[in-house]
């Protein structure tokens, strides 16, 4: 809508344009379609939900490595945040198991 507003709605299918929709399409659609579905066949959906957090994850780290975009404090400790939530909701057992032996403990 905004670039009909701005009257911008001209396209120009450059070798470059095509090549990234091609990489687009084929590699990075497929390829994570098909390494998705493979991941379904060995855990449960449940434990994968919460790993699509990372998708914006990635795309900050990738955009930092592959073009060298400056990560800012605020990604870092948001970054952090989510990987902690997905800790607590992937680990959550493991936790409470941690939590319940060391109350269970008596002092001596």
């Amino acid at each position: 809508m905004l670039a009909l507003g701005t009257q911008q709605t001209h396209d120009q299918l450059s070798q470059i344009v095509i090549w990234s929709l091609l990489f687009q399409g084929a590699v990075v659609c497929c390829l994570s379609f098909l390494v998705w579905f493979w991941l379904l066949r060995q855990y449960s959906a449940v434990q994968l939900g919460s790993f699509s957090f990372l998708t914006p994850l990635f795309g900050i780290v990738f955009a930092y490595w592959l073009l060298n975009e400056p990560l800012e404090q605020s990604f870092i400790s948001g970054a952090a945040l989510v990987l902690f939530g997905i800790l607590l909701v992937t680990g959550h057992q493991k936790i409470r198991t941690f939590c319940l032996n060391i109350l269970s403990k008596k002092p001596r």
